[in-house]
């Protein structure tokens, strides 16, 4: 096939072999009079002007051909990004919330294939002779058909349903849980809540971002942090003062008494892990 490509080739760079096989309809070789056939080509149906494909063109198809969409490789779906905002004292406690997500589906009509069963009959795009023909400038190629593979005979139909894309938009709420004690802009993984995949590949994620609103009272410290107060230390040499460093230590009290211990099984009750 790639002889007859670099033959076809000649002829249409070589203004010479050009011309000749415009007179003659054949392309004639260099210091001799015997023809070539290009098989597969056909150099009758003529372009001009926009419609003139270059050579990139002409050959695109040819070494490069589809693949049916029944032939296609699984194709993970894509991930869906959201937020979602909850107060202090929410983040302080387990908390479920619906995100609400646009996404595209595996079509019901389908299962995801993009092509419905019917009887079998004679392919409609190739009437039946299995190949089909398409022009690029002076060249018409000839390829097996991909809707019916090359057989002449159809099983499948595209789905009308999902126009042959085996997926469909759909809104639907989506489930998330937020652990206690989640901070501002922390990040939740839902798995398979993304877009869907194609050709039986794997759905995409749901992530969604977590913002939590301020408290007019309370913020959020960790034990061990370290806080710097600048000039406000012990005096240098130089005249100046040092800075104050402050380290934060959280000192729970021994409980000793039944009471106490009510009351910290009530707060456990109340605020859950985010309590401990």
């Amino acid at each position: 096939m790639y002889g007859q490509i670099a033959e076809a080739y000649e002829t249409l760079v070589d203004p010479d072999r050009r011309r000749a096989y415009d007179s003659a309809g054949t392309a004639v070789a260099e210091g001799s009079v015997a023809t070539f056939e290009f098989s597969g080509f056909d150099f009758s149906a003529g372009a001009h002007g926009p419609e003139a494909a270059t050579f990139t063109e002409l050959f695109a198809e040819a070494l490069h051909p589809s693949v049916p969409a029944e032939a296609g490789r699984p194709e993970p779906g894509a991930d869906i990004h959201g937020a979602v905002t909850v107060s202090f004292e929410e983040s302080m406690r387990r908390v479920e919330r619906q995100i609400v997500v646009t996404r595209q589906d595996v079509c019901d009509a389908c299962l995801g294939l993009g092509s419905v069963r019917r009887p079998e009959g004679r392919c409609g795009p190739c009437h039946g002779s299995g190949k089909v023909r398409w022009a690029r400038g002076y060249m018409v190629f000839t390829k097996s058909c991909a809707a019916c593979d090359g057989t002449g005979r159809q099983r499948s139909q595209r789905c009308a349903a999902c126009a042959g894309h085996g997926r469909h938009v759909r809104t639907d709420a989506a489930p998330v849980v937020l652990p206690a004690g989640v901070a501002e802009g922390a990040r939740l993984r839902v798995a398979d809540r993304g877009h869907a995949g194609r050709y039986g590949g794997r759905n995409g994620d749901l992530y969604v971002t977590v913002h939590v609103q301020p408290h007019p009272v309370f913020r959020r410290t960790h034990a061990g942090q370290l806080f710097r107060l600048r000039d406000r230390g012990v005096p240098t040499a130089s005249g100046g003062r040092g800075d104050l460093l402050i380290e934060v230590r959280i000192v729970l009290p021994d409980i000793v008494d039944e009471r106490g211990k009510q009351l910290m099984r009530e707060f456990g009750k109340l605020y859950g892990e985010a309590g401990r």
